[in-house]
């Protein structure tokens, strides 16, 4: 009588590949992560360039930078309203974010800026900024000289000042104005007159 044998995984083999399985998994959400996070930053930085962009035309058209207000303001009005809703149509903030405006008193000189770690910059990641204020001593103090600046870098500290006019971008909202920050943030003008 022939004796059957059944072959088939061991104990040890088995528990090696739920090993391998666990440690791929691991890595793929790690890499997830990180390519949200440069997705993010990438959206952010192009979101600054954008406003800066229609900052400039507005300089072009007007001779002065807008005043300093919050962006969420400054895109909800008109040029004729001194903001830049005229050239930054379609304007898509990214994830959820500060975003921070400031200008020289003689409007000369401006400086635009995105968290790149959520409100408050609660992640510690830093600041994009663009605009031709940096280390300008007449926009938030000169303190900010990079167009890219983390935790620990000289002008940090100038983002949690009263420097910036800042206001909140929330992406599930596709608008401005989020509260709980501690900052004092209003909607920016984004409900339409006839709704209210």
């Amino acid at each position: 009588m022939k004796k059957k044998s059944y072959q088939g995984f061991t104990l040890i083999e088995m528990v090696v590949v739920v090993i391998i399985i666990i440690i791929l998994s691991a890595a793929g959400v790690i890499g997830t992560r990180s390519l949200i996070a440069n997705a993010n930053k990438a959206v952010h930085k192009n979101a600054v360039k954008n406003l800066y962009q229609a900052a400039t035309a507005y300089y072009g058209e007007k001779g002065e930078f807008p005043a300093q207000a919050k962006v969420g303001t400054l895109l909800n009005q008109p040029v004729s309203g001194g903001g830049i809703k005229d050239f930054a149509e379609g304007f898509d903030g990214g994830a959820d974010t500060d975003y921070l405006y400031a200008v020289s008193p003689d409007q000369q000189h401006v400086l635009i800026c995105a968290s790149l770690g959520g409100y408050d910059d609660a992640q510690e990641k830093g600041y994009v900024c663009d605009g031709n204020g940096l280390a300008n001593a007449d926009v938030a103090g000169g303190a900010v000289t990079t167009t890219i600046t983390k935790p620990g870098d000289p002008g940090y500290s100038a983002f949690n000042s009263s420097n910036f006019a800042i206001d909140q971008w929330s992406k599930e909202n596709s608008g401005w104005g989020v509260s709980g920050s501690g900052l004092d943030v209003t909607l920016g003008g984004d409900i339409p007159d006839e709704s209210l």
